[in-house]
């Protein structure tokens, strides 16, 4: 007969078998007992309430497939409860993750609601009428890659002028929150506010939460302790000690179930859970992973970025002499599938397009100008390049007489803005300015806008 020690391991390679295991592997003790409490306990036809999210996204940590079944289970009426936009942001942004990373967060009914509501909320300040000091429901909106970027940016204006000066109004939830809405929407122009504000949270998290020592700090239900936490990691300041110290009170509260302190509540015990994971209680990742994440990241970054270039005349050994030249050659040279090109005049690089066409017979080129309408020899030069380009293309070139901008779009992949011409005095003689960027956002808008001047401009016919 097994000991009552044996049942426990054999219940929990039980539960841990349809797990990541892994990510428990690598987690603390009391959080291993915690999950095993808590995957023992919780059933999605029984828990798919309003509280319910934090249970399901503490699971979902450790790869449980019943975070799969609460997404199924859960009510979509039960959105229209107002506390779940306002009070309870935290419970809403956490749905909102599971979905964004299960299903497709744009076609969720529920999320749908949820941002609607906020959106109507939000006064012409930029508050919310609801609770106009409140952050939370920012949070929410920010899981979204598609975010209406005025509502999130009018709102963190009237948080960091409005409600931040005002410290009755600024309460120690709605200052983690905010911490969490700035660095999720843009970390690297809102650090400076992040960190002071992480400090104003760290002296007020010692006061609220307890100095180390003082005994069982979770006499209250909530998502507080866990949002701290989790914002004063976003800091750049280490508050390690702060958070081990902690750790430390709240695992002395264990019991021997696994559960904390003298609550059988779910919902309190997976925000302990988040609050030990928070304190980076786990689950780990290694080493290498972790690594291979931050290249990916440093990656991602140094592709985005968008390139200043330039034309600089007056030193034209320097490397930066012709920029503009050398990122319009490179795209050129690189097209597979369609180039687009608008430059009002061009006595240059038609070269490189009619070779690439050559090279590439399935490449499309379309050339949006201005029209033949110069004088003098440019306008013989303009005559006889246009007329090389219709025939290369294949009747691929468009005029429209009031387009004054300058790109080069390669492919989806790339596009180089800028303030010159493609030809030799712009290139080489003049000083001009722009940018190259590889940005999806930013090439996919460039070529949304090249294409509807495209629909309106007229073909140019070889004369």
């Amino acid at each position: 007969m097994r000991s009552s020690v044996a049942d426990n391991f054999y219940v929990l390679n039980l539960l841990f078998h349809a797990m990541d295991q892994r990510a428990i592997d690598s987690s603390s003790e009391p959080l291993q007992k915690l999950v095993n409490y808590i995957s023992e306990h919780y059933s999605s036809d029984v828990y798919s309430g309003f509280n319910t999210p934090p249970v399901a996204y503490f699971l979902d940590k450790f790869g449980s497939e019943k975070a799969i079944e609460f997404l199924s289970n859960w009510p979509s009426d039960d959105v229209h409860r107002g506390p779940i936009v306002f009070e309870g942001a935290p419970q809403a942004t956490l749905y909102a993750k599971l979905v964004a990373k299960h299903r497709d967060l744009q076609a969720d009914s529920t999320f749908v609601d949820l941002k609607s509501r906020i959106e109507s909320a939000q006064t012409k300040h930029g508050g919310l009428t609801i609770a106009d000091t409140d952050i939370g429901p920012l949070w929410i909106l920010v899981q979204q890659e598609d975010v209406d970027d005025n509502v999130i940016r009018e709102g963190i204006e009237f948080f960091l002028s409005e409600v931040v000066p005002d410290k009755d109004r600024l309460r120690t939830r709605r200052l983690a929150l905010g911490i969490l809405v700035l660095s999720k929407y843009d970390y690297f122009r809102y650090s400076d506010e992040i960190n002071k504000l992480s400090e104003e949270l760290y002296e007020r998290a010692k006061q609220e939460l307890g100095e180390p020592g003082e005994g069982p700090i979770w006499r209250f239900r909530g998502t507080k302790p866990w949002l701290i936490l989790l914002a004063l990691n976003r800091s750049e300041v280490s508050y390690e000690d702060f958070m081990q110290d902690l750790v430390d009170d709240i695992i002395q509260g264990q019991n021997e179930d696994g559960s904390f302190f003298d609550q059988d509540s779910l919902m309190f015990n997976a925000t302990v859970g988040l609050t030990l994971i928070a304190a980076g209680q786990g689950p780990k990742i290694p080493k290498q992973d972790l690594a291979w994440e931050r290249d990916l990241h440093r990656q991602e970054i140094e592709a985005k970025r968008p390139d200043f270039v330039r034309t600089v005349p007056i030193d034209p050994s320097a490397s930066y002499a012709a920029e503009i030249q050398d990122s319009a050659e490179g795209i050129i040279s690189e097209v597979s599938d369609i180039l687009r090109v608008n430059s009002l005049y061009i006595d240059m690089l038609f070269d490189d397009i009619i070779d690439q066409i050559k090279t590439t017979p399935e490449l499309e080129v379309r050339v949006l100008t201005r029209g033949r309408n110069v004088k003098g020899n440019r306008k013989r030069i303009k005559k006889d390049v246009l007329n090389d380009l219709i025939e290369a293309t294949e009747g691929g070139v468009r005029e429209h007489h009031r387009v004054h901008s300058r790109l080069v779009i390669g492919d989806q992949d790339e596009v180089v803005v800028s303030s010159a011409d493609l030809t030799r005095d712009q290139l080489r003689d003049q000083f001009n300015a722009g940018f190259y960027t590889r940005d999806p956002d930013s090439v996919q808008e460039a070529i949304d806008y090249f294409d509807q001047v495209w629909e309106e401009a007229e073909n140019v016919q070889i004369g």
